[in-house]
């Protein structure tokens, strides 16, 4: 397992971008989903930022729904195939791309006239051939009553590919998922975050 799928890539959350440890435990989190590992290594320096990821651990409490969910088996409809381009769109030159212009008198931002504030003109040109697979765009999976991001769920997928017990607290909108000595947290996420075109993709108990 690579722990460090976990951190958080942001520039602004450093203390998020590395493990950390506290007594016999290794902690990581992007501030999105967060893992728990039982770990004897005496080498590896204990950190406040493990205490920040253990305190979220302890305040959960109450009665959860608990279900067995098999991690090693997600639908397979939470990807897409990804096809080879044959020819790229053009890039706008006048705003390289960006959709916006920045006046050098006033320095105010303003849509770019010349590609309407796209950036590009025309569409990707794709052949018939995949050359691998993405998570859909608009997509969002949902376990019992609650509903999660499929990017964190493919992280727990690809360092955890086994069946695991998910514990929801509804109180909390947050699932445990415990795989032996390992824990990993997840925040559920709100339907109405989604517009109608969200695909709703439905992760059920093993059996």
């Amino acid at each position: 397992m690579n722990i460090n799928n976990f951190c958080s890539k942001d520039d602004f959350k450093d203390w998020m971008k590395v493990p950390h440890k506290v007594g016999n435990f290794i902690y990581a989190t992007n501030g999105h989903i967060a893992i728990k590992i039982k770990c004897d290594d005496s080498s590896i320096p204990e950190t406040e930022g493990g205490n920040k990821i253990n305190s979220i651990y302890d305040s959960i409490s109450g009665n959860p729904l608990t279900l067995k969910i098999d991690f090693g088996n997600l639908p397979k409809n939470i990807f897409e195939p990804v096809y080879k381009i044959l020819e790229k769109k053009k890039e706008c030159g006048k705003c390289e791309g960006d959709g916006r212009i920045v006046c050098d008198e006033c320095g105010s931002v303003y849509d770019c006239p010349d590609c309407e504030g796209d950036g590009y003109f025309g569409e990707d040109i794709y052949s018939d051939e995949v050359i691998g697979e993405r998570i859909k765009e608009k997509s969002i999976v949902k376990i019992s009553n609650s509903y999660y991001s499929p990017r964190l769920l493919t992280i727990i997928a690809n360092e955890l590919p086994e069946v695991g017990l998910f514990e929801y607290y509804g109180e909390h909108k947050i699932a445990r998922i415990i795989f032996g000595s390992c824990e990993v947290l997840i925040m559920s996420m709100l339907i109405n975050n989604y517009d109608r075109n969200t695909e709703i993709i439905e992760l059920k108990e093993c059996q």
